[in-house]
């Protein structure tokens, strides 16, 4: 059965004219008149009592009326749903991550959503906190992937704990702790650190965790490449998330 011809039906009988029924339906009347006289064809009974003067439903009209109207909510409902499933499936997402802090989680987060909603199209942005923060309070990301962050910062966003990060620490050969099988933080404690430039990374990754876990310690400051090689002469350790990028000496 065509739901228009119940659309057409229910209309007809919340006005109980032919005439304006049939322009609401842009339809000419004759034409709305057949496709009512087929309803009751299919129903095999007299929906109207129509004469000179009025239009009036019979008993079967008035359930008919009740009940298709249910029938007829739902089903714009639910092409209503359906619709936006669509558009979500072929839709778009923006996401924001934290550079190498949390690049082997955006590795697996990319095939897992792959996986599951292969239709979507996924921009990737590699930027710092300040940035990604304010690309999505500004609506340019969906979401961003971040790490030790103090959630008073999320004033105005949601956000969720979704894994923790390892960390590993790089010490020259003749370090004490270098024949570790793991260490602890306690361990570092009076060591002295090396950490990225504030000047270019004025929201380090490094610096942030050693805040986070009270690390009692010495920042000393260089640039990324500097940092590896400073290690390499022993003036300290530096403090990595578990499965950085690749860094060489340069």
């Amino acid at each position: 059965m065509d739901v228009n011809r119940l659309k057409e039906f229910i209309v007809l009988a919340d006005c109980l004219n032919y005439s304006k029924a049939a322009n609401q339906l842009y339809l000419t009347q004759p034409v709305l008149s057949r496709h009512i006289h087929d309803l009751e064809e299919t129903f095999g009974a007299q929906l109207f009592v129509r004469d000179t003067h009025k239009v009036e439903l019979t008993d079967i009209g008035r359930l008919a009326a009740d009940e298709l109207s249910s029938v007829v909510n739902a089903y714009d409902a639910a092409i209503h749903k359906i619709k936006q499933a669509c558009a979500t499936a072929n839709g778009s997402i923006r996401v924001g991550f934290l550079g190498q802090a949390v690049k082997p989680f955006i590795t697996q987060f990319t095939h897992y959503f792959k996986d599951r909603h292969p239709l979507i199209k996924t921009d990737y942005l590699a930027s710092n906190l300040d940035l990604l923060i304010d690309a999505v309070n500004n609506d340019e990301l969906d979401l961003a992937f971040i790490t030790h962050l103090d959630t008073a910062m999320f004033k105005n966003l949601a956000y969720r704990h979704v894994m923790d990060d390892k960390l590993c620490v790089i010490v020259p050969v003749a370090h004490r702790l270098y024949n570790r099988d793991s260490i602890s933080i306690r361990d570092l404690d009076s060591e002295p650190m090396i950490a990225f430039n504030p000047e270019t990374n004025p929201r380090a990754v490094s610096r942030k965790t050693v805040q986070k876990i009270q690390l009692q310690t010495e920042c000393g400051a260089y640039s990324q490449q500097c940092g590896l090689r400073s290690v390499l002469h022993q003036c300290g350790f530096r403090l990595l998330h578990h499965s950085p990028a690749p860094v060489r000496p340069g």
